[in-house]
């Protein structure tokens, strides 16, 4: 007979849920066994940041690109007379130091980004029960070109060229071919990202050489624009880099089979 002390109510604008303590598996770790978990961390991550920015608020959905979760599962909640239940979670929001200090300052941001996760928790049938934000080390071998790299590219309102930069570095070490292709895609998306911005139309399949000439344009950085011979060299190297950055993705990269 099960003790009446392993037993709980709480209630929630759901109605009223009944828990009973199991030794049970969260979903996370069976998953995990099929899908790497970075991978769905990295999922949530996305569907975060696009349900803050569905609803506008572009600056919390910022701050989640440098961030990762970590789901703790709690408990199972059944519903008293009905029948639902959900897995109930505490969650760890880990971040890096100038995150941690800028939610710290502003409040409205925390409270959006921890909203967003009880929200989406609900369409998975899981409760949020306590939301923790921890530090979170940057890596010791940052240099300072990618310091500061990292930190123009998070004042971009795009996550496609967050998700493309942090890819390319954490494969730099352990996948190289991984982070050729992620460094094209990186561009692309910059590429991309100012065009949409500047309202100028480009093809769905254009190829990355012709994807940069029409940026250069834009910027007024294209060799053809300036008559110095110095400017018209440099622009014209920066060019060739791209196209070799192209070519070597062909033949190195990860995108195709070999």
């Amino acid at each position: 007979m099960r003790s009446q002390s392993n037993f709980w109510t709480i209630e929630t604008s759901c109605g009223s849920w009944s828990s009973h303590k199991r030794h049970t598996k969260s979903l996370i770790p069976v998953l995990d066994a099929l899908v790497p978990q970075s991978r769905i961390m990295q999922t949530m991550i996305e569907q975060l940041i696009q349900w803050l920015k569905d609803g506008d608020e572009h600056e919390a959905a910022n701050l989640l690109v440098d961030c990762s979760l970590n789901y703790l599962y709690v408990d199972t909640l059944f519903e008293i007379g009905g029948e639902r239940d959900y897995d109930m979670f505490d969650v760890n929001v880990e971040a890096p130091r100038k995150i941690m200090k800028r939610v710290e300052e502003s409040p409205p941001l925390k409270q959006q980004i921890e909203a967003a996760i009880r929200d989406l928790a609900l369409t998975s049938s899981e409760h949020i029960r306590d939301i923790f934000w921890v530090p979170r080390l940057a890596p010791l071998a940052q240099t300072p070109a990618q310091e500061q790299i990292s930190t123009v590219l998070s004042q971009i309102d795009s996550e496609h060229v967050g998700k493309a930069w942090n890819k390319a570095l954490s494969r730099r070490d352990s996948d190289p071919e991984g982070a050729i292709t992620a460094a094209r895609t990186l561009i692309e998306s910059v590429c991309k990202h100012i065009l949409d911005k500047a309202g100028i139309a480009y093809p769905s399949d254009v190829d990355l050489p012709k994807l940069y000439h029409l940026t250069a344009e834009c910027l007024q950085l294209a060799p053809s624009q300036h008559s110095s011979r110095t400017m018209r060299q440099i622009l014209g190297n920066c060019q060739a880099i791209i196209g070799g950055l192209a070519s070597v993705r062909n033949e190195l990269g990860d995108a195709h089979g070999k």
